[in-house]
């Protein structure tokens, strides 16, 4: 048996082992919380990422109003804990659930990620446990998104900008529909009986999408020259060609242009949109082609320079310009030319008022 020991080495194996205990004590307490911030797999943030993120995070706060989904809980979830505790219905496995969900900002992982995409809100289960009938709940989720997106993006204001901002708002809606979803009686009474799920995430974006747009449409509608532009499949000829009057300008091309699309796509080629404006009526005529002739488009367009414009059907009815026959004009005389002939006039007649003056 290994218990039978001398007292001297008795001794040396306690103090060896209470010296274990102690370093293991000062590790815990210590080196844990560092890695208890990251969660396994992740690694912290670069200055830059979270300077962008807190930056598009702020105008987003500022922005609340254009969002058709609140999502102030998983904004919250940031700074603390956001708790969501209920009693289980009769019958159910356990008496009461209580969720803590955590969120923090890690660096970007592109294994991390789904293929293709600039950013992941995930949903990681840290722990739970189960005693005396009540069920405790820890997550602690993280979100990234992908530095050279959200660089190049804050770097094309205003669509890059607000194209960041709808980036950052997907992601926290996979975080918000699910702790949404914690408040209804059915997601609840499943959480009683351990059958919960992460469907209400939204990994399929049934939600997050137009949602999305939604608020890229509101943003959009307080930016001067942004316009929303929506070729139907009826106003375009048969191969999908289609022009668009925007209203006069004043201004001569060309112009600087910058166009996005919506999440989820355009059906739009939108690298060769063009913009012009015609010389007889003076309005700005955008140009483009719908890739299925079926179906609607949809893309965001601003046209420099910033003002002295008047632009105009920036959504419906959306107008596909016809031919235009020539406009004939008759000459006005120049105000010049009116003023100089109205002086001489005057001058005549005070001239011949004085003659007769003197006359008399």
């Amino acid at each position: 048996m290994i218990c039978k020991k001398s007292t001297i080495k008795q001794m040396k194996y306690l103090n060896f082992c209470k010296n274990i205990f102690v370093y293991l004590l000062i590790f815990s307490t210590i080196v844990l919380p560092v890695f208890a911030q990251f969660p396994d797999g992740t690694q912290p943030p670069t200055q830059d990422e979270q300077g962008i993120f807190h930056d598009k995070l702020n105008r987003l706060m500022g922005n609340s109003s254009s969002m058709p989904i609140d999502v102030s809980d998983v904004i919250n979830s940031f700074s603390g804990n956001v708790t969501k505790s209920f009693n289980c219905p009769p019958g159910s496995r356990v008496n009461s659930v209580t969720i803590i969900t955590t969120t923090t900002l890690v660096g970007w992982n592109s294994s991390l990620a789904e293929p293709n995409s600039a950013g992941t809100y995930y949903w990681n289960l840290e722990r739970w446990t189960i005693a005396g009938g009540r069920k405790n709940v820890i997550f602690h989720n993280w979100v990234m998104l992908d530095p050279n997106v959200t660089s190049r993006d804050e770097a094309d204001p205003p669509l890059g900008t607000l194209a960041d901002e709808g980036l950052l708002y997907h992601e926290l809606l996979h975080g918000q529909l699910l702790i949404n979803a914690m408040n209804s009686a059915d997601w609840q009474r499943k959480a009683c009986n351990c059958t919960e799920s992460l469907q209400p995430a939204d990994k399929n974006h049934t939600t997050i999408t137009p949602a999305v747009n939604a608020y890229f449409d509101n943003r959009t509608r307080g930016i001067a020259n942004v316009t929303i532009v929506q070729p139907q499949p009826g106003q375009a000829d048969a191969n999908g060609n289609f022009s668009i009057d925007l209203g006069h300008t004043n201004k001569i091309p060309p112009f600087n242009v910058s166009a996005r699309e919506p999440e989820g796509g355009s059906n739009v080629d939108i690298e060769n949109i063009t913009v012009d404006v015609d010389e007889q009526t003076g309005h700005i005529i955008v140009r483009g082609k719908l890739i299925n002739t079926s179906r609607a488009g949809k893309f965001y367009i601003r046209i420099d320079p910033p003002s002295e414009w008047i632009i105009g059907g920036i959504e419906e009815p959306i107008v596909v310009l016809p031919s235009i026959p020539p406009v004939t004009t008759t000459p006005v005389r120049s105000t010049s030319t009116v003023g100089i002939t109205a002086l001489i006039g005057i001058f005549l007649v005070a001239s011949m008022l004085h003659k007769i003056k003197r006359r008399q």
